[in-house]
């Protein structure tokens, strides 16, 4: 019992530490209007594009180029996307993938065929505020600065979108603050910049080409390895980009098992141990419930680790979420501490050995 009680305190002051840190990221932000190109792979996106282009046709940004890139779609994304552009006057390309298949291959050829320094990557079910590329850009400041990662935030208002929503949150404070340590341990490609100049550099995601996923975090550690200390968060709330959460159980399994499933193709050290760690804080989680709900009376310091875990991740997300503009669900949180570590521990089973599937395409 003691190295689980170790494991959970050890973990409640790792939160704490996090939160700390998390409130010493600086908010600065200047207006800048540099050149950039905003690339956006999509597959089968018609429900979402024309949002996102009225979003694009609102940056304050108006030196920005996009680019967007279609990945063998099966429905009418490419016609509405180009009814879309005309009706916003939104200036674009559309590209079209024609040989190999897959989100790599879109966004190489989106960068390939950009015309500035700064590449800016999204999702084509995103939304975002009218200063989302300024802030970023305005992270560029000193020629050291090869890659922003930029806050994400998932929307909805089912019970599943806003357990997902809690988790994603947990996800942007540990992002956030291993960057600010030099260690940066997750990317988001929905919300990411980084420098054309480097991603020629380095070949683009040669060497991780194979693997289905990865196109933000693997290349993420392709930067750091070359060029540490280069990796910036920014926790501006007009850098935020918002997607909605999977609606359903299984289709926000299948959601995790695709994000996580890039973790075993990770070979850093301390993103290995951080994710054993994690599983370890997990299984000690679902232990120390089942002793309390075996044995409530002879559970007492069971009773207090657990409530010293559950104080320092309210604390933290109810943090992480204000600076980012979202509003915590008390209930939703509750019931998520109790059985997110049997989601958890499930996903990072699921993720090494199973499948999964992205846009009618099924991977293993």
């Amino acid at each position: 019992m003691l190295l689980i009680y170790s494991v959970l305190f050890l973990w409640s002051v790792l939160l704490i530490a996090v939160l700390i840190l998390w409130t010493k990221l600086k908010n600065k932000f200047e207006f800048v209007d540099k050149p950039c190109s905003v690339i956006i792979p999509f597959r089968n996106e018609e429900a979402t594009l024309v949002k996102l282009v009225k979003a694009f046709s609102r940056q304050s940004v108006k030196s920005a180029e996009f680019i967007f890139v279609n990945d063998h779609s099966e429905d009418r994304s490419v016609e509405l996307l180009r009814e879309a552009l005309k009706k916003y006057s939104l200036q674009a390309k559309v590209l079209e993938v024609t040989e190999v298949e897959g989100k790599k291959a879109a966004l190489s050829l989106g960068i390939s065929e950009a015309s500035n320094e700064f590449i800016i990557t999204t999702d084509a079910d995103c939304q975002m505020n009218e200063h989302w590329l300024a802030s970023l850009l305005n992270q560029f400041e000193v020629e050291e600065v090869k890659m922003v990662l930029g806050p994400v935030v998932l929307t909805g208002e089912g019970f599943w979108q806003k357990f997902q929503s809690l988790e994603m949150s947990a996800l942007m404070g540990v992002t956030a603050v291993s960057a600010y340590l030099n260690k940066p341990t997750m990317a988001n490609g929905a919300n990411l910049a980084f420098r054309k100049s480097v991603f020629e550099e380095l070949e683009g995601y040669r060497g991780i080409d194979e693997i289905p996923t990865g196109d933000d975090e693997l290349f993420m550690h392709k930067i750091q390895l070359k060029y540490p200390g280069s990796i910036l968060f920014t926790k501006d709330s007009r850098a935020v980009v918002q997607t909605a959460g999977a609606e359903g159980l299984s289709s926000m399994i299948n959601q995790k098992k695709r994000w996580a499933s890039k973790w075993k193709f990770n070979k850093r050290w301390s993103t290995i141990l951080l994710a054993l760690f994690i599983l370890l804080v997990n299984l000690a989680q679902c232990f120390l419930i089942y002793d309390f709900l075996t044995d409530p009376i002879a559970s007492r310091v069971s009773i207090w680790v657990l409530w010293l875990k559950f104080m320092s991740e309210l604390f933290l997300l109810l943090q992480v979420r204000h600076d980012l503009g979202q509003r915590t669900n008390f209930l939703s949180f509750i019931i998520s501490f109790l059985f997110y570590p049997l989601y958890a521990i499930y996903i990072g089973i699921a993720a090494n050995f199973g499948s999964y599937q992205w846009k009618g395409r099924k991977y293993s």
